[in-house]
């Protein structure tokens, strides 16, 4: 899955919160995590050398 087929929108307040940029997918185009205890569809993006990783982001219940 590309995350730019998903239409990203970034989050002003989260990223904030986590010092990086955070984007939000929506929801229809998100996807269980690998054990099904949530939905993912918020990451964080970071650069490493010229190429931009997007991380994840694990919910606090």
């Amino acid at each position: 899955m590309t995350a730019i087929k998903c239409d990203p929108k970034y989050t002003k307040v989260q990223s904030r919160a986590f010092h990086q940029p955070v984007f939000t997918i929506p929801y229809k185009d998100g996807y269980d995590s690998s054990d099904e205890s949530y939905m993912v569809t918020q990451f964080k993006i970071r650069q490493v050398s010229v190429f931009k990783i997007a991380d994840h982001i694990i919910p606090k219940l």
